[in-house]
């Protein structure tokens, strides 16, 4: 039985067993990035669909899953990998079609807070129920080996223990 490793563990060692290990973790990888560059573009497809920018739509959805559902532009260009100043500038157009608004903190009124609205998100909701059709098709496409293969490689990914022989062989 080979020992369950972490992402950290599995690159360190280059994989217990030696190619044959290797060949399945790549084919793992392999998966997982089949299914971010799918899911992604049916996402972003969608979006489009209902008048978002996909950075847009992304802006969104960070806004709406934040704890408190509001970040600073800091935040948000941190979450959504880009310069500050895409960021704000995203945010502007966001804010002059009603999709966000900016409020001062109550805590500190320096720093200026990013709210969703509730037309941002009913229009987060209207992209999900648009994708909702296309991602059960592709989940179809995807066979269980595959399902398991790319799971395995994203909880690597988040630091969790896969036992790629048991769990996604």
């Amino acid at each position: 039985m080979s020992p369950v490793l972490r992402y950290d563990q599995w690159l360190n060692s280059h994989g217990p067993g030696g190619v044959t290990e290797l060949h399945t973790f790549f084919r793992g990888v392999a998966e997982a990035r089949y299914v971010i560059r799918r899911v992604i573009r049916i996402v972003d497809e969608q979006a489009r669909g209902q008048g978002l920018d996909p950075l847009e739509h992304q802006l969104l959805i960070q806004l709406f899953g934040a704890p408190a559902e509001h970040l600073i532009v800091k935040e948000i260009a941190h979450r959504l990998d880009v310069p500050a100043a895409v960021s704000s500038r995203l945010v502007t157009q966001l804010q002059e079609r009603g999709f966000v608004e900016r409020a001062k903190s109550d805590t500190d009124l320096r720093v200026t807070e990013v709210h969703i609205t509730d037309r941002g998100r009913e229009a987060c909701v209207a992209v999900l129920e648009d994708v909702r059709f296309h991602i059960d098709y592709f989940q179809r496409q995807l066979d269980e080996t595959a399902k398991q293969l790319a799971l395995g490689v994203f909880g690597m990914y988040v630091g969790l223990a896969i036992d790629f022989e048991r769990d996604v062989a």
